[in-house]
């Protein structure tokens, strides 16, 4: 199988991202990292910032884009020192400068074979429905269909990516290949009592309707018979959680949270002041937060821009019903009516309507729960996903 490298000897296999902090990526590398069979594979991993000092998401254009040309060489010489057989990209800038430093890499190597670049897109920057400019959506566009040039295998997690990615001939049909995403579906859940004992713990006191919940808490009276709407997800822009505040609105009745942080946390917070919501709470993240699923009784997204969220698929694996936007990968996990209900982007009322469904129906949540288990453990497994991911490993080093 390895002609030039040796049938016993490992391939070694490089990752690069852009963030070291929790997100989507950075889930996706560990569990690839940390699941690959260690007979065939030796791993390591490249963080930007801390390892690639230069390389990270801030883009200076009016300085000709100097750091993220240091970050290019920094990781040649990176790709020198660790000579690994493939290196796996993730993120869009680790995908632009990996890609472009392998190129030259290769260029300046007398090794007999050449190093192999794979890149996962987790959502396209150039995505229609993105939140950022149409001049920056076009700049992406133009420096993804140039880094694939370089790129040997282009991995979408979700049908929607892939598609959007042929439909502006990012690459050819035959290098983009979709693997889903996958979880263990055997993950560990808090139960709904300790869950929501634990949320409540970490409720703002500042909140008068905060402070009674948290009261009835350290009394055990907290009602069992509340309903609690949630959600995960770092607090970005392109999650579009202000939908889902404006939709606590119109439940006065129902509890609303976001277990998460990020950049959008104290905009968030102030529209909930503003609009005087007593039932919205913003949850700080632990790290470990799908632990606090089976608190929920609905879990709900409502992004503009996705990949294929983790959160969503561990919310199935919870058994939980949901509502999501259409967005990104997400209608390939909630299928309409069958495991939960998907509605547009953006539509409050459409988002409303689903909500009341789903509050006064509970037979229609326990399907939905049902089914939602059911495809978390059958169509989104994470030994598919790093099974197929090796089957891609060892083509490329066929070649090698």
């Amino acid at each position: 199988m390895l002609a030039h490298i040796g049938s016993d000897m490992k391939i070694k296999v490089l990752y690069v991202i852009t963030k070291s902090d929790v997100g989507g990526a950075q889930k996706y590398v560990h569990d690839l990292a940390t699941r690959l069979n260690r007979e065939h594979y030796r791993v390591s991993v490249l963080f930007g910032g801390d390892d690639i000092y230069w390389l990270s998401n801030k883009t200076y254009p009016w300085l000709l884009f100097f750091n993220d040309w240091i970050a290019v060489f920094e990781l040649v010489f990176a790709y020198r020192s660790k000579r690994p057989h493939i290196v796996h990209l993730n993120s869009s800038k680790a995908a632009i400068v990996g890609s472009l430093a392998g190129f030259l890499y290769n260029c300046a190597s007398r090794r007999k074979y050449r190093l192999k670049i794979v890149f996962t897109a987790h959502g396209w920057v150039f995505n229609p429905t993105n939140v950022v400019s149409p001049p920056v959506r076009l700049l992406y566009r133009v420096l993804h269909t140039i880094a694939a040039f370089f790129q040997h295998s282009i991995i979408t997690v979700s049908e929607y990516d892939r598609e959007i990615a042929l439909r502006y001939r990012i690459a050819s049909d035959k290098k983009i290949v979709t693997i889903h995403n996958g979880i263990d579906p055997d993950m560990l859940f808090l139960d709904k009592d300790t869950a929501r004992k634990k949320i409540v713990k970490k409720l703002p006191t500042t909140n008068y309707r905060a402070r009674r919940i948290r009261q009835l808490a350290e009394k055990s009276q907290l009602p069992t018979n509340t309903f609690w709407v949630g959600s995960l997800g770092r607090l970005t822009r392109e999650k579009h959680y202000q939908l889902f505040i404006d939709l606590a609105s119109h439940f006065p009745h129902l509890l609303f949270f976001i277990i998460g942080d990020g950049p959008e946390k104290n905009r968030y917070q102030a529209c909930i002041t503003h609009h005087q919501l007593y039932n919205f709470f913003l949850v700080p993240s632990t790290g470990e937060d799908s632990q606090f699923l089976l608190a929920f009784d609905i879990f709900v997204m409502t992004s503009v821009k996705e990949g294929l969220p983790y959160a969503l698929l561990e919310a199935e694996a919870a058994g939980l019903p949901s509502i999501v936007t259409r967005a990104g990968g997400m209608p390939e996990v909630v299928q309409d009516q069958h495991n939960g209900l998907v509605v547009p982007q953006r539509d409050l009322q459409a988002l409303s309507r689903a909500l009341a469904l789903l509050t006064d129906d509970q037979e229609l949540r326990i399907r939905f729960g049902k089914a939602a288990e059911t495809i978390a453990r059958t169509t989104f497994h994470i030994d598919s996903m790093v099974a197929s991911t090796e089957a891609i490993y060892t083509s490329l080093a066929s070649n090698l």
